[in-house]
């Protein structure tokens, strides 16, 4: 079974976050979620749902996973940004798989995994992804593959369709067609 570390931070983006990680579940994926920038696995999204983390990032064994995961949130994302956790993290997970969306593309930038990358974002995320040398598209998902693999998407309302695309990465076509019709979401390959 695939496994995910998503990374959650005060202030992510509760669709990005929550439709993800369901979708992904939904899927047979299983998904640890690690707080970042707290002592407490309670987190509180920008819109005020608390949610509880699996774990602390501190205490996830990094290399049993397949892909990270980063939502985007502005408040999560400057917690990520400043975490040296995430910073030696990111050092160490070069060359591997990584899913980001909205402004989270971002660290994915400031730590140099984007230079001569396609990538999106959140709009006002654009010129920092173009500085850090990324080409940057407005296709709702993108994908990269050289060097590790890089699945980038917009914002909360690209997130379905990111989820069943990052699904697809994991387990394939017919998995995510399946949970895709399941939920009564118009699949698109």
């Amino acid at each position: 079974m695939p496994k995910v570390l998503a990374l959650v931070a005060q202030g992510f983006e509760e669709v990005e976050l929550i439709t993800v990680v369901d979708v992904l579940r939904r899927g047979g994926v299983e998904v640890d979620l690690a707080a970042v920038g707290t002592s407490d696995r309670k987190v509180k999204g920008g819109h005020d749902v608390v949610l509880e983390a699996d774990l602390l990032l501190r205490e996830a064994d990094v290399a049993s996973y397949d892909w990270l995961y980063l939502p985007g949130g502005s408040g999560g994302v400057e917690i990520l940004l400043s975490s040296e956790e995430v910073k030696q993290l990111l050092e160490k997970w070069k060359n591997r798989s990584i899913a980001a969306i909205c402004a989270a593309p971002r660290v994915l930038a400031e730590a140099g995994l984007l230079a001569g990358r396609k990538a999106t974002s959140y709009p006002t995320v654009k010129d920092v992804l173009v500085t850090a040398g990324a080409q940057y598209l407005e296709d709702e998902v993108v994908e990269d593959n050289q060097g590790g693999r890089i699945l980038t998407s917009r914002g909360p309302g690209t997130a379905m369709r990111f989820a069943l695309a990052f699904l697809e990465k994991l387990q394939g076509k017919e998995v995510s067609r399946s949970v895709s019709e399941k939920m009564l979401v118009p699949y698109s390959a």
